[in-house]
């Protein structure tokens, strides 16, 4: 009794095995599987954006660099402290 709908409903849907294999995924995980069977393909998955990362202050320099290059007003920094000298230049 415990699974009596279960020939109805594979009837209904077919066999793991067969909605696998109609999905192409013969040999995903079955966590994979599932989550795509449950969320009706991967549409939903694709909305899904990274997660956002924030500055932690590790990396100062390579930030500014990357931040500095999408400006393209800007062309050339000069920084100096000390005795080390740094100097950035964009075409």
């Amino acid at each position: 009794k415990k699974y009596e709908r279960k020939n109805e409903i594979q009837a209904e849907e077919g066999s793991v095995d067969m909605i696998r294999k109609s999905y192409g995924m013969t040999n995903a995980s079955d966590e994979d599987f599932l989550l795509y069977h449950l969320m009706k393909g991967d549409t939903e998955i694709k909305k899904i954006e990274p997660p956002k990362t924030y500055y932690t202050g590790k990396e100062p320099l390579a930030l500014l660099l990357k931040e500095l290059s999408k400006d393209h007003e800007i062309n050339r920094l000069q920084m100096q402290k000390g005795n080390s000298f740094f100097e950035f230049r964009q075409k």
